[in-house]
């Protein structure tokens, strides 16, 4: 998939709910651009929110590079730079652990959600539920 430049709306992601299947931006949003590649070269598989978080870091890191060329900056050498481990505090253990299990606990109601087959209605107009499936969402 070739990404054209300027068919996006700049920033239009910001503003993003993750409902790319209902958004009528879709077409034109960077983020689903790029998900929509990734999906093509990696034939649909699931990252977990680590990978996904050094996927946008190792490309973040190349747009830097590709821009340091473009404007002759020179940039630090960024693997010389000493690493310092942090130490196993009470807080940061406790911090991790909850990630964790909110990660188990989202996951689990996602799936509940999915099994249940709802259907999840908003009728903006009103202010209110609707009955009205054309603004229904099946998950």
């Amino acid at each position: 998939m070739q990404i054209k430049e300027n068919k996006f709306i700049p920033s239009i992601f910001n503003y993003c709910d993750r409902w790319c299947e209902h958004c009528a931006f879709a077409d034109r949003c960077r983020l689903y651009s790029m998900e929509e590649k990734r999906k093509e070269e990696t034939g649909g598989k699931e990252f977990s929110f680590v990978e996904e978080l050094q996927e946008t870091f190792a490309e973040t890191k190349k747009l830097i590079e590709e821009y340091s060329e473009k404007f002759d900056t020179v940039l630090p050498n960024f693997e010389e730079i000493e690493k310092k481990e942090l130490p196993e505090t009470q807080l940061s253990f406790l911090s991790t652990k909850y990630f964790e299990d909110a990660a188990v606990y989202l996951k689990n109601l996602m799936n509940e959600i999915k099994e249940s087959s709802a259907v999840f209605c908003y009728n903006s107009s009103e202010s209110g539920y609707c009955s009205s499936s054309s603004n229904c969402w099946m998950l």
